[in-house]
């Protein structure tokens, strides 16, 4: 069996996570999986026989696709993000395209779906009953029972709860009796990176902000973030991590639990939640704001109202005390 799936950007982390889930959860399966921009995140498929890599530049990448398509027998091909490329390849009588949507900022699906060839799309899928409900208000109603929920798989191999749990403990700059927040994101409005440093400014000098951080290459964007921690007076408290592998993350996402740490999400749309997921799967407690999405998710979480700092970091201090 075999799968194809081209998205733009190899990361450490976002889509590159719902990929490596999917080809964790089957290895007997083959997935070929196409690539457009290397940011980083080519070594974090390396552990999984079943995967194959390539980055093809923009310019050649729809001949590539074809070419895989006339060679190669595919049970499913899945286009992500690639409005353009799902048109050029659900032109082809002999493939079945399936586009998938994953971010949850609406102006992006939105010009995506204004881009596609809706009509000749075999599937549309969606990671949770949240973005069905916002795809199915902004396509043909004629179109409506092709939209599927997939949801996301977590790799259950990288994100347990038993394995490394040394990050802080090497870090020098990381005192022993610090109490680690982490939140993982990008510094975007919809991730609402203010409202956890706020949160972190409210809380006693012990608690230490880990934030890590991938794709982000706009300099304004981390300056807003900095000017943000120096006008809550926490920059001395603020741990800054960029594009870290999934071992990586695991072994964060443990060592915060083995000191009585908590994840974060200060998100204000989510079309799944991946992180939440990730770092529950390690035994870190989350705590969030209240969006439909966390229904799917097990673990100790706990939900506040969007941007109630105050009861964020009050719920982060009673977990951290009861641990």
């Amino acid at each position: 069996m075999r799968k194809l799936i081209t998205y733009p950007n190899c990361s450490k982390g976002g889509v590159s996570s719902v990929i490596r889930g999917r080809a964790a959860a089957e290895p007997d399966t083959v997935f070929d999986i196409i690539f457009i921009y290397d940011r980083g995140g080519l070594r974090a498929f390396d552990d999984l026989a079943n995967v194959n890599i390539r980055v093809i530049r923009p310019d050649r990448q729809i001949a590539f696709l074809k070419a895989l398509l006339n060679e190669l027998e595919y049970e499913s091909v899945h286009v992500l993000s690639q409005p353009l490329v799902a048109n050029e390849l659900s032109a082809l009588d002999h493939s079945a395209i399936t586009y998938e949507f994953h971010s949850s900022n609406m102006n992006v699906v939105e010009s995506e779906i204004s881009k596609l060839d809706l009509d000749r799309l075999a599937e549309i899928a969606v990671p949770s009953k949240q973005m069905e409900t916002w795809i199915r208000e902004r396509v043909p109603r004629r179109l409506q029972q092709r939209i599927n929920v997939v949801p996301n798989l977590v790799d259950e191999l990288t994100f347990q709860p038993d394995g490394t749990s040394t990050y802080f403990d090497n870090d020098p700059d990381f005192p022993n009796d610090a109490i680690p927040v982490v939140w993982v994101g990008r510094f975007d409005r919809d991730k609402g990176f203010h409202y956890a440093v706020r949160t972190l400014a409210q809380m006693p000098r012990r608690f230490f902000g880990v934030f890590v951080v991938s794709l982000e290459h706009d300099p304004a964007r981390v300056a807003a973030f900095l000017n943000e921690c120096d006008a809550m007076g926490v920059r001395d408290r603020v741990h800054l991590l960029m594009d870290l592998s999934p071992e990586e993350m695991a072994n964060i996402y443990r060592s915060a639990a083995a000191r009585a740490g908590v994840f974060i999400s200060t998100s204000l749309m989510e079309s799944f939640g991946y992180a939440i997921a990730e770092s529950m799967k390690c035994g870190l407690p989350c705590v969030a704001f209240e969006l439909p999405i966390l229904s799917l998710h097990t673990g100790r979480l706990s939900a506040v109202p969007i941007g109630d700092v105050a009861g964020m970091s009050r719920v982060i201090q009673e977990i951290s005390l009861t641990k």
